[in-house]
């Protein structure tokens, strides 16, 4: 797992290419948050968080495509609604 801030979308890119899975975790910025919160409806779904003790389990979650460049492969991003707005 990474901060947004701890690497480059070229050692990103390397990783992807040597089939290294990883989660980066990116700012909640305005024009990010202003970007989800305006998704259809119809492309939320329901994720259930199974942690123990936990509060809140039931969340929506959206799954989109992004490339980090034009000279990147195309990347899965997901978003959670509630850990999003935190």
């Amino acid at each position: 797992m990474f901060d947004s801030k701890l690497t480059t979308y070229k050692n990103l890119s390397r990783l992807d290419a040597q089939g290294i899975i990883f989660v980066t975790l990116r700012r909640r910025t305005d024009v990010l948050k202003r970007h989800v919160l305006n998704a259809p409806a119809a492309a939320w779904r329901r994720v259930e968080l199974d942690v123990p003790h936990r509060k809140s389990r039931n969340h929506r979650g959206l799954d989109e495509t992004i490339r980090l460049g034009k000279d990147y492969r195309p990347l899965s991003v997901a978003f959670v609604l509630t850990i999003l707005l935190l």
